[in-house]
């Protein structure tokens, strides 16, 4: 991003020019150029950014909920069963974290 900074700071001096010449206009031309390969960069490397630090959560939320998903499961089929279950688990089949992660799947499967 500094880089970027640097780029266009010398793009508005540029600018600031009065009477351009076609030196000053390759100049500004290649300047854009620049700038437009440093923003791709930075547009790739927050993509790759963000979808390894979703993937790397959605693996600890997937690790850490799909236990208690299952057994919730069980409890709500036991409960439909019996009421006396000795599985009676104080949690909903279907709560926010479970939703979260539901989400977090989707999301990710789009960006793939």
């Amino acid at each position: 991003k500094f880089k970027m900074f640097v780029l266009e700071t010398k793009l508005s001096w540029e600018m600031s020019k009065r009477n351009p010449n076609e030196q000053d206009k390759k100049t500004r031309r290649d300047l854009q150029k620049d700038i437009d390969t440093c923003q791709r960069r930075v547009t790739l490397s927050l993509l790759i950014e963000s979808s390894s630090e979703s993937t790397f959560q959605f693996y600890f939320q997937c690790l850490f909920g799909i236990p208690g998903l299952i057994l919730s499961s069980f409890s709500a089929y036991k409960k439909s069963l019996d009421e006396n279950s000795f599985l009676d688990l104080d949690e909903t089949t279907l709560n926010l974290r479970h939703v979260s992660i539901v989400l977090s799947f989707f999301m990710m499967s789009n960006g793939y």
